[in-house]
């Protein structure tokens, strides 16, 4: 019996650092292959899923306002008349590095739309895990589980992308703006000083 809950004490510690993680959107502790370690009944993965789901909803969030905010920023470049036309690139090539990011959580919709073939995205493989496992009480399959770790690695690389994209790159066409007094935009402070 203490074998039993010594190993239901590690697997639900594993959970609630995967847990805690997902909640603060650093998934860098995520990255033990929690998938490949669980011998476990099937509504584990589907906890763990569930736990990666909500991380999903969560970036996906984030890529939406990180969205409307380089929307903004073009927008604003283009009104400003002292603004160099080269911000405007560099608002394009910002927007060009979301919409991929996007496409790796969300999946192709042009291709879906056609009924053409596309590459599994993150948000699928995590459906069709939560879908399988939601009324099966056998342990989740191999193939289950490899969705599972493909998702996590994917995963962790979009939020380290998206993470650069707003943090620091977005950030720094932020800066430029302010420095050419463009007009506010959302997510920019501005700055202001007595004369």
């Amino acid at each position: 019996v203490r074998d039993d809950l010594a190993r239901d004490d590690a697997r639900l510690g594993a959970v609630r650092v995967l847990v805690h993680a997902v909640e603060g959107l650093d998934l860098r502790v995520a990255h033990l292959d929690l998938a490949d370690r669980l011998v476990l009944p099937g509504g584990d993965l589907q906890l763990l899923a569930e736990v990666l789901a909500e991380g999903l909803v969560r970036v996906a969030g984030a890529a939406d306002e990180a969205q409307g905010r380089i929307t903004h920023v073009r927008q604003a470049i283009l009104a400003t008349p002292a603004a160099d036309l080269g911000l405007v690139v560099e608002a394009d090539d910002l927007k060009q590095r979301l919409d991929q990011i996007l496409l790796i959580l969300r999946g192709d919709r042009t291709l879906r739309k056609y009924g053409e073939p596309a590459p599994s995205s993150i948000r699928s493989r995590v459906s069709r895990i939560l879908y399988s496992q939601s009324s099966v009480t056998s342990a989740p399959t191999q193939t289950q589980r490899d969705a599972y770790g493909q998702a996590g690695e994917e995963f962790i690389g979009v939020l380290s992308d998206l993470r650069t994209l707003m943090e620091e790159d977005l950030a720094k066409l932020e800066e430029k703006l302010e420095a050419v007094e463009a007009p506010w935009t959302p997510g920019r402070i501005p700055r202001w000083e007595v004369e």
